[in-house]
């Protein structure tokens, strides 16, 4: 079989179905390497992310697909190269199930003006949504040297608002495997259920209020690694993370094990946008510039200085641009 065109020429070259793509001049400019089957149950793929330690993520609707390129004595004379092969399917973690309130308990109480908007938010009352599965709606590698030394963290955020930051670990048989480290929402959650009220006794409109002010206080929406920061004999990178106008920093700490150091929260702070698009943290010799764009069209930018193993400095925020009703998907450097 082949397929021409005025630049390209794609054809079968063996019996295995590996396909090759070459210029006019015969010369080799792409070759598929590697074809896998997926599950059955996968309905759409939500994007690809790469890591530096040579990872390829494939983000689908039931989990995470990894690969990693290796060298591998039985391919001695093989054409192809050889895969480790993963998958990492983070947990049902659900915000909204864990923040003391029992939507079961007034949910048929409420006007039907609110039971609708119950019944679009998931992370209000996921139960609702029957056909609604949690799924990893956003993935990011930490750079590399976080985890023994040469490898990434990976921070995976679901539907449901579970943050979680996954370690890679090998078994005596060579086989790898994801771990998760922690839980970043559940830690917050943790951190603010100290000071929540028991509002179980309120009237129904009264405890959806104050579900919802929780929901927006602890639900991520976006997150980004910082560089690799190094001080005397600690390594650790920040994972900030982005909510409906707010910050939370928190400090990673370079793993051999999973055993999670106390001190991980470090910060938040309010800032002046709405919700939290998309995060871009900028190195800057020991410093750092990070650029911060909301669901209006809103981006601020913020100096993150004075990084120490316990705290850190921020900035009163420089406007970049003003909301015009078009939300921030991204931040590209040119």
């Amino acid at each position: 079989m082949e397929i021409k065109n005025e630049n390209i020429e794609c054809q079968v070259v063996n019996e295995n179905n590996e396909f090759e793509i070459k210029n006019d001049n015969g010369e080799l400019e792409f070759k598929v390497l590697e074809q896998t089957s997926f599950m059955n149950e996968i309905c759409n793929f939500n994007g690809l992310e790469t890591s530096e330690d040579g990872y390829l993520c494939i983000i689908t609707n039931v989990g995470l697909y990894m690969f990693r390129f290796r060298g591998y004595m039985g391919n001695f004379l093989k054409k192809n190269p050889s895969f480790a092969k993963s998958f990492l399917k983070p947990s049902e973690f659900s915000i909204s199930d864990n923040l003391g309130i029992n939507a079961d308990g007034f949910v048929d109480s409420i006007p039907r003006y609110d039971l609708y908007e119950v019944l679009l938010r998931s992370d209000i009352y996921p139960k609702l949504k029957v056909s609604d599965k949690c799924q990893p709606i956003s993935v990011k590698f930490s750079p590399r040297g976080l985890t023994s030394k040469t490898y990434c963290a990976v921070a995976v955020l679901t539907n449901f608002g579970s943050l979680e930051i996954f370690i890679r670990r090998v078994h005596v048989n060579y086989v790898e495997e994801f771990i998760c480290l922690c839980n970043i929402s559940q830690c917050l959650i943790n951190l603010f259920m100290i000071n929540w009220k028991n509002v179980d006794y309120n009237e129904p409109e009264a405890q959806l209020t104050e579900l919802k002010k929780r929901v927006e206080m602890v639900t991520p929406i976006s997150f980004t690694w910082s560089h690799l920061i190094s001080i005397q004999d600690l390594s650790f990178c920040i994972l900030v993370v982005g909510h409906e106008g707010a910050l939370t920093f928190w400090k990673i700490i370079s793993h051999e094990s999973e055993i999670i150091e106390n001190g991980l929260f470090l910060k938040r702070i309010e800032v002046p946008v709405g919700k939290i698009t998309t995060l871009k943290w900028i190195q800057a010799e020991e410093d750092a510039l990070l650029l911060v764009g909301d669901n209006l069209g809103k981006a601020i930018a913020l100096c993150i200085s004075d990084i120490t193993e316990h705290s850190l400095s921020v900035s009163e925020e420089v406007m970049i641009y003003e909301q015009d009703f078009i939300k921030i998907n991204s931040f590209q450097l040119f």
